[in-house]
């Protein structure tokens, strides 16, 4: 278990409105509670989604006193890559700064840890390509963003006997 999947913050800095930002990832009831909020339920498997947490680089959530509101996590090879996922905010807080200081603070960790030509990637909706532009990240002529989403059959739930 990397250091990301702590409970016990590295650091924290207090936002407006006494909202703080924690250097962890969030626990799995948390991280499930926020896919939901910002409607990531179709593009979930919520069956392997635990699995999604453990090999988190960094990870940083931001609390309203002790209740989860926000969240960003950085995977990657920990040397050559690096990749922003999942920057998800509670709907009522959103607007509010909370994804701005998770962003701020999730970038302050990779410009500690990543050795220097190391590329951060991320994708993001046309919607929302504005708001990581502040955090230094660009549309690139030589990179061509790409996915492929795994499709499998849904498979009948066993009954008992």
């Amino acid at each position: 278990m990397s250091e990301a999947t702590h409970s016990t913050p590295r650091n924290h800095r207090v936002l407006p409105n006494n909202f703080r930002i924690e250097h962890h990832v969030p626990d799995l009831e948390n991280y499930e509670r926020l896919i939901r909020a910002v409607k990531w339920t179709p593009h979930t498997n919520f069956e392997v989604l635990p699995g999604a947490l453990q090999d988190v680089v960094a990870g940083v959530t931001a609390f309203d006193g002790e209740t989860v509101i926000g969240c960003a996590l950085l995977l990657g090879d920990g040397v050559t890559f690096f990749y922003v996922k999942d920057v998800m905010v509670l709907p009522l807080y959103q607007k509010r700064g909370v994804g701005t200081a998770l962003m701020k603070e999730l970038m302050v960790i990779a410009e500690e840890i990543a050795p220097a030509k190391a590329l951060i990637g991320l994708f993001t909706g046309a919607d929302l390509q504005a708001f990581y532009e502040k955090f230094g990240f660009q549309g690139t002529e030589f990179l061509c963003g790409m996915s492929r989403r795994i499709r499998k059959p849904k498979t009948a739930k066993k009954t008992k006997s």
